[in-house]
């Protein structure tokens, strides 16, 4: 992994170039696109239905919670945070998260209920 670039929390906000640091196949192989983020890829139209597949693999997720293995908790955790919410912080901060996301009511809809490991 290179060292030197600094990669995005948030997938959606990653380029070719930091896919390539991170050694991933991810990111536009279009030269004329390499230093485009994933949201920046996609219309708006392509970006809603991303995130409302990935708040629905979430929602899945944590309906297992308690019927799964121990520290199935964990990986929920992880998903919802370094996937899902990073993304939609991202899409936020450059203006651009669809109607209808709205992130606190997201973050207390996905909370892990007390007693689940």
């Amino acid at each position: 992994m290179d060292q030197s670039i600094k990669i995005p929390k948030a997938p959606l906000a990653r380029t070719r170039e930091h896919h390539v640091a991170i050694g991933s196949s991810g990111g536009s192989k279009n030269t004329d696109e390499y230093q485009k983020t994933a949201a920046e890829l996609m219309n708006d139209d392509e970006l809603r239905a991303y995130m409302e597949k990935e708040l629905q693999t979430v929602r899945e997720e944590q309906a297992k919670l308690g019927k799964e293995r121990k520290g199935h908790a964990d990986m929920f955790r992880m998903i919802r945070d370094k996937f899902l919410m990073a993304n939609l912080r991202y899409l936020a901060e450059v203006g651009r998260l669809p109607d209808g996301f709205n992130i606190e009511a997201i973050e207390e809809e996905l909370k892990v209920p007390e007693g689940i490991e």
